[in-house]
């Protein structure tokens, strides 16, 4: 289903008719994200975005030209073999209780090619000092991705963290950073401001 411009009805009975009420909050987060980002990548590409209104994990949420946007991408962890010793012991742990190293799932993933760009890790909360620990886990989940992503497509993982945003429910004392940082940083407030306009257009570049 095409995006935008020329069926917002049919798109607001969609979502608040039909898909925005079964969701939990943090999953509204999340959508509006996913939408957010097609449309900042439809503004930075100049191609229209096309939506995939099913919204499965086992295709994109969205197309824009060459992108494609990912909502809960599975990514599948690397193998015990290339971990560190911390995360070979974490395993291990996991492991003796009987639970095993699945897949890990992506909030937001953004494809170029066939290969993941970027990341968007999403956090909704509901009071402005429970930033800094969202952002400590949202960093951690970044790293954790990249690390998997590029063990198997290669390239850098630092390049990687640097294209991707932490999506917060409200920064605090966090700074905005839209690109050009070790990750990027947007809140909702940001988001509705068009943070993810800059971040699209570093990206595209």
């Amino acid at each position: 289903m095409e995006r935008p411009h020329g069926h917002p009805g049919v798109l607001q009975a969609l979502f608040s008719e039909a898909l925005l009420p079964s969701l939990e909050v943090w999953r509204c987060f999340e959508l509006f994200c996913v939408l957010e980002v097609a449309h900042a990548l439809e503004k930075a590409t100049g191609s229209r975005a096309f939506l995939d209104v099913a919204f499965s994990p086992s295709r994109p949420a969205a197309k824009v030209g060459p992108y494609s946007v990912w909502w809960q991408r599975s990514v599948l962890p690397r193998p015990d073999i290339v971990l560190d010793p911390g995360e070979a012991l974490a395993r291990a742990l996991a492991a003796s209780l009987n639970v095993g190293a699945g897949a890990g799932r992506a909030d937001i993933a953004v494809e170029f090619e066939q290969k993941i760009v970027a990341f968007i890790e999403c956090k909704w909360f509901g009071a402005p000092d429970q930033a800094p620990g969202a952002i400590l886990a949202a960093c951690s989940q970044l790293v954790g991705y990249a690390r998997d992503v590029q063990h198997r497509q290669g390239g850098v993982t630092e390049e990687l963290l640097e294209r991707s945003v932490v999506a917060l429910a409200v920064r605090g004392s966090a700074p905005l950073v839209d690109g050009g940082g070790k990750v990027c940083c947007v809140d909702f407030d940001d988001i509705e401001a068009g943070a993810f306009d800059g971040w699209a257009a570093g990206l595209v570049a």
